[in-house]
């Protein structure tokens, strides 16, 4: 799951200092979404865009970096989009027609999705982010770090929520993120990237060359990625896991209740919560960790995608529908959901 330039990860390991981060969940007023507009791409390297490099886990940033051709192509990803996802008590998926519902806990607005039509969806904590069919994100839920307010305009092929902030990969396969940074998690290096994913205080990202990079808190390892090349990566509060491209999934960060200890299977998709991992099989799916909601008890059938939350799952079977288990106490998990 990763290779060479976790070499930077290692030389600084340790954790990252917090800079004044309320470990508190939030308690953000509501927000309006972001509004449409003409996408307009963001300031290119050559402009020097605001993230010109970060801390990999702390310390200072790398300074050797590639020299880039001004002609180079974005990198392509080309796994799935995300179209369900899941946050501490609320759910949400895009429909065929592009449109997104959610179901759920509803106290700041996180299960109201902004109308508009869109290609992937993102949810953390009590915020959701998607981006539209125009590569704009729309985000709603609740604020009060900055992290459901997304740049104006710039176009965005991929978009990933965590607990305080969000992070999304531009058209360019650039990381631009916005919300909280007070352990760096929103300071991504300048390299190109075709995924990210967002936890509570790290983020990690898949490169242009299919190996992992991680930013942002440290202290239980989880922004140091293995070595390897991966095709899919998802992030829960301080483990993340990531698909690599022989169907096997690695995890790395805390390993409470074995959340990240992978079963020797080969997978199609993995999904990550909170003190929990699912991965899908090519028949069925497999989850690990913590069991005391039922967010391991996968429902029978075969997936096309998952995602974990707080104490429940939900995915999309191959036939279109979804389905959820694991704790419903806000409605989040119903066995027929929208």
């Amino acid at each position: 799951m990763r290779l060479l330039l976790v070499l930077a990860a290692a030389a600084l390991g340790g954790c990252s200092m917090l800079l004044g981060v309320d470990t508190d969940r939030p308690l953000g007023e509501d927000t309006p979404p972001g509004e449409d507009g003409g996408p307009t791409l963001d300031a290119g390297p050559d402009g020097r865009d605001p993230r010109e490099g970060g801390p990999i886990s702390d310390g200072d940033v790398q300074d050797a970096r590639d020299e880039r051709d001004a002609d180079a192509q974005p990198p392509e990803d080309k796994e799935p989009p995300q179209i369900i996802t899941a946050g501490i008590s609320h759910s949400c998926r895009l429909k065929s027609d592009g449109t997104a519902v959610c179901w759920g806990d509803n106290s700041f607005k996180q299960s109201t999705p902004a109308p508009g039509k869109y290609k992937q969806i993102s949810a953390f904590g009590y915020h959701t982010c998607a981006v539209r069919t125009d590569g704009t994100v729309a985000c709603w839920g609740t604020n009060g770090s900055g992290q459901s307010t997304p740049p104006d305009g710039v176009v965005f092929k991929q978009v990933s929520s965590g607990l305080i902030h969000t992070c999304g990969v531009r058209a360019d396969g650039y990381v631009k993120c916005w919300g909280s940074d007070g352990a760096g998690q929103s300071t991504p290096p300048y390299e190109l990237f075709k995924q990210v994913a967002a936890g509570e205080y790290h983020t990690c990202g898949i490169r242009d060359t299919g190996i992992l990079m991680c930013w942002g808190r440290n202290d239980v390892n989880q922004a140091n990625p293995p070595p390897g090349t991966f095709r899919q990566i998802s992030s829960g509060y301080n483990h993340t896991c990531a698909l690599r491209t022989d169907g096997k999934i690695l995890c790395w960060g805390d390993n409470a209740s074995g959340k990240a200890s992978a079963p020797e299977d080969t997978f199609t998709r993995v999904g990550v919560g909170k003190s929990h991992t699912c991965g899908a099989l090519q028949e069925g799916m497999r989850c690990w960790g913590d069991n005391g909601s039922g967010q391991t008890n996968a429902r029978i059938g075969t997936y096309r995608d998952i995602a974990g939350g707080d104490l429940h799952a939900c995915g999309v079977l191959t036939d279109g529908r979804a389905t959820c288990w694991g704790d419903n106490g806000s409605g989040q998990a119903p066995e027929n959901p929208p």
